[in-house]
């Protein structure tokens, strides 16, 4: 049996965090993903940490912290099992 990909730094992992933003309402209702600036700056085990970018993103209070609202996360790299039979067991 071998080590998850993140542990042993074959893989690592990247993201995206889109913030949803709706306008209109009701059947006029349309909702729009706007990419959050930023990268993954750590990783451990099933823990990622996204950090938004101080200079890339438009509004001020997305600076150092995410705007309230929805947020669409993408993770991608993750590390599997190695067989069919370790992923039935999950």
């Amino acid at each position: 049996m071998g080590v998850a990909a993140w542990n042993d730094a074959t893989a690592a992992p990247s993201m995206k965090v889109y913030h949803m933003v709706t306008s209109g309402s009701g059947a006029t209702a349309k909702v729009t993903p706007t990419e959050m600036k930023g990268a993954v700056v750590q990783y451990t085990c099933s823990n990622v940490v996204f950090q938004i970018s101080k200079t890339l993103n438009a509004k001020a209070t997305e600076q150092f912290v995410a705007a309230e609202g929805h947020y669409k996360i993408t993770l991608s790299s993750v590390p599997t099992t190695e067989s069919a039979a370790g992923a039935a067991s999950m």
